[in-house]
């Protein structure tokens, strides 16, 4: 398998898991819902859950805000060493690996409170059984 290829194919599973875990985080939300009182309050392990939720979409967009803020900086200074190299913008760019590195780990750990959020409400479930 070529580099491009793994990229590619490495780029298709987080997309995929972003997606689904958004569709996912919505659902988990939902289910919280059915678990409010008639005053609308919730227990405090879904309050929890709800918080958790919240946080995971706080940070799907900080990464995908940040990531995009990275690359346009990244990309303008390093079009203007190519013009200033060249004369021109069109060229080859070699992206560094570091351009990745926050964005990443806002990836994981929005991941990781998803888990959270549905391990909290699993929690709760739990406890009613």
């Amino acid at each position: 398998m070529k580099n491009a290829d793994l990229w590619k194919s490495y780029s298709e599973y987080t997309s995929d898991l972003t997606k689904h875990s958004r569709q996912m985080a919505f659902g988990g939300i939902a289910i919280c819902w059915f678990f409010r009182s008639a005053e609308v309050t919730f227990p405090p392990l879904i309050l929890g859950a709800l918080f958790a939720f919240v946080v995971y979409f706080a940070l799907d967009v900080s990464q995908h805000t940040v990531a995009a803020w990275k690359l346009r900086r990244w990309t303008l200074d390093e079009e203007q060493r190519q013009w200033d190299e060249a004369a021109t913008i069109d060229g080859e760019y070699e992206l560094p690996a570091k351009l990745d590195r926050i964005p990443f780990r806002l990836f994981l750990l929005k991941t990781a409170v998803l888990l959270i959020a549905f391990a909290t409400l699993s929690a709760e479930l739990l406890r009613r059984t």
